[in-house]
């Protein structure tokens, strides 16, 4: 089950950093080679990132988790409204600044596709602390697995996906050959994953309701025989008149009873609850490396070209700093 659950977040990252560049080499030449267009790509995809986690947060806090499941596997087949990907007729407006246009585009053409695999990783960790397993207590190493296939997707592009397929097919050929088909069908792959977690959670679930907790047979009292029970009667009877006896006959004074202990009163300390002013300091902290990879990149990409390959290099060695602090594994 552990090694299912690693192969579905490893499926979802490699989509996720597959599509990335994938888009961004669509949009490019519609708006002139510049480098504001990855920029402008990656500020869209991390925000619909965000906004995934958030609806992550939500489903996990406010539905159980058998209506997880449920609305979460009907949603995943809604992407393919859209699938496969295509600009269509769109042509950026040449008397305004083109980025709001290009997010709207980007939110139609990739942002529920790229939405719902973004939900995958917190999700699925989520459902694996419920399936019994003996690491679901801490389930945050498969954030390791998850960033790993960041990194395998993003090297893929480059050096596999980019010489050896095309984009979108031309007019009247075959278009399975292409990036765009290619990524539909690991998305494919990846529901048939994420259904098949969601099975194993749900059955994981029925099996503790359905199954309640053994009662030890040495606990469960058996019924005397009938000759037992006489002679269990009469010596009872018997041990209770001697005790009767010796409480009339004995002079000696009873000693008193000792006093019950007094527990110490423990002193509480009071709730270290978080405060508005952390949050907005961890919202800083998390946005500095994000702002200087994004600085990184345009830099070069201003200097020196604006191809995919460039862009990769400053968000993979990101990617790796995640993997190095979510590199434990359960023993």
């Amino acid at each position: 089950m552990l090694l299912y659950f690693a192969v579905s977040l490893f499926a979802s990252a490699i989509l996720l950093f597959l599509v990335q560049p994938m888009i961004g080499k669509m949009i490019l030449p519609q708006l002139g080679g510049t480098p504001a267009v990855w920029n402008t790509c990656m500020v869209f995809f991390q925000g619909v990132l965000l906004i995934g986690y958030g609806y992550t947060h939500m489903l996990a806090t406010t539905q159980p988790t058998r209506r997880q499941v449920l609305i979460h596997g009907a949603l995943l087949f809604l992407p393919f409204i859209v699938l496969p990907f295509s600009l269509g007729e769109w042509h950026p407006p040449t008397d305004s600044n083109p980025i709001f246009s290009l997010m709207g585009k980007l939110a139609l053409m990739v942002g529920l596709p790229f939405f719902m695999v973004s939900t995958t990783a917190p999700l699925l960790q989520k459902w694996f602390h419920h399936t019994g397993h003996h690491a679901a207590k801490d389930p945050y190493f498969l954030y390791g697995a998850s960033n790993f296939g960041s990194m395998l997707g993003l090297a893929l592009y480059p050096t596999v996906m980019e010489p050896w397929l095309q984009l979108q097919a031309p007019q009247d050929a075959p278009t399975w050959k292409t990036q765009v088909m290619v990524w539909t069908i690991g998305y494919a792959l990846f529901v048939a994953l994420v259904i098949g977690c969601a099975i194993a959670v749900w059955m994981a679930i029925s099996n503790r309701i359905e199954t309640p907790e053994p009662t030890p047979e040495s606990a469960i009292p058996s019924p005397p025989a009938p000759e037992q029970a006489t002679a269990v009667a009469t010596s009872s009877a018997a041990a209770s008149l001697t005790r009767r006896k010796a409480r009339l006959t004995t002079s000696a004074p009873s000693e008193p009873a000792p006093a019950p202990e007094v527990a110490p009163i423990v002193q509480m300390a009071p709730n270290d609850d978080i405060t508005w002013l952390r949050r907005i300091r961890w919202i800083g902290l998390a946005a500095v490396p994000s702002s200087l990879m994004l600085g990184v990149t345009s830099y070069m990409t201003t200097d020196i070209a604006a191809v995919a390959f460039f862009w990769i290099i400053p968000l993979a060695l990101y990617l790796f700093t995640f993997i190095l602090v979510f590199s434990r594994w359960p023993s």
